[in-house]
């Protein structure tokens, strides 16, 4: 996460940082062990992170996208709505 997806991001490091995610064995629901729930735990955070990034195509305060430099409030000064199973969507 802190080379593919840190402060100064792309497209190309979010979309490798996205395979590497689903690439990942998750702990079987059965194991509940503290181990166990926190990987799951940081594994969802990082997959929310990283598709909410490939979906903000502009440069924003302290995140910096090298392929979208220039800031796009039009379409961006908005909240970002993220659900598990939906795309990212953006609301004023």
């Amino acid at each position: 996460m802190w080379r593919l997806v840190g402060i100064l991001r792309s497209g190309k490091e979010l979309t490798s940082a996205m395979e590497q995610l689903r690439s990942l064995e998750l702990p079987k629901t059965e194991e509940h062990g503290r181990a166990h729930c926190e990987f799951r735990n940081m594994h969802g955070l990082a997959s929310v992170i990283v598709k909410s990034a490939l979906a903000v195509t502009k440069s924003r305060g302290s995140h910096y996208r090298s392929d979208f430099p220039y800031r796009d409030d039009d379409d961006f000064a908005k909240h970002s709505i993220a659900q598990k199973t939906k795309e990212i969507r953006f609301e004023a």
